[in-house]
């Protein structure tokens, strides 16, 4: 039984720290060009999911993300 619960557990801290990673990431600046790029062709879609989840402004940045130029959201990012 504990190591059913440790798992669990185990699952829980991975979730939190990749949550915590990409918040970290948000926040300290403009995103760079490589970011914007693995965001848009390797970041998991049910993280998206996840992460956008009852936030329409990263559902949209994401929507925009998949569908924009990459040039033109790295621009918007600098000048935000």
């Amino acid at each position: 039984m504990n190591t059913v619960i440790d798992a669990e557990l185990l699952t829980i801290s991975a979730k939190r720290d990749s949550m915590y990673s990409f918040l970290r990431l948000v926040f300290s600046g403009p995103l760079s060009m490589e970011t914007l790029k693995y965001w848009k062709f390797e970041l998991a879609p049910l993280f998206i999911e996840v992460i956008s989840e009852d936030n329409e402004n990263l559902q949209s940045f994401f929507t925009k993300l998949k569908t924009a130029k990459l040039e033109d959201i790295y621009q918007e990012e600098k000048e935000a």
